[in-house]
């Protein structure tokens, strides 16, 4: 699955620190207001992960929650699908280069961490050096484990080698 050649599953993070990556962690927090006012139901918290890889990677592509907004766009504009329904009905496609990110979606490993990621509110990012992660907690709970991000990140660096 990776270029890394001493990945460990114990380890995730510092395993990608060892191969050259730069990973940051940091938390997020965002609220609605009406007037000033905090309404407190409405606020989300979550992780943002950045990675800055050894090596740029020619894949340009951003997933998020597939949304009515996000529909409704799809109307008018073609989207990415690729052929697994619980995936393409969870996850909206944004690419420049439909062909490459549909080779890199044909791994289901990398279908279900994406989806994972976005199902509850949350994105992917992925251009040049940089890989984006953000996710959103579920009560206090954060939704992704280190080893899940590392996961997806070695999975872009494995599909440029």
């Amino acid at each position: 699955m990776t270029t890394l050649q001493h990945y460990d599953p114990a380890r995730p993070i510092h395993s990608l620190r060892d191969a050259g990556v730069q990973a940051t962690k940091s938390e997020t927090s965002s609220s609605l207001s009406v007037e000033g006012v905090s309404i407190a139901a409405a606020s989300t918290a979550g992780e943002r992960w950045e990675f800055t890889l050894p090596q740029p990677t020619t894949l340009v592509a951003s997933f998020g929650k597939e949304g009515v907004l996000k529909k409704i766009v799809k109307i008018f504009s073609k989207e990415l699908q690729v052929g697994d329904p619980a995936f393409d009905d969870k996850v909206y496609i944004s690419t420049s280069d439909p062909d490459k990110t549909g080779r890199f979606l044909q791994n289901a490993d990398v279908r279900n961490l994406i989806a994972e990621f976005v199902g509850e509110g949350g994105a992917v990012e992925i251009e040049g050096t940089r890989v984006m992660i953000y996710a959103v907690n579920v009560g206090m709970v954060a939704v992704v484990s280190e080893k899940d991000v590392a996961r997806l990140v070695c999975h872009v660096m494995a599909f440029e080698a």
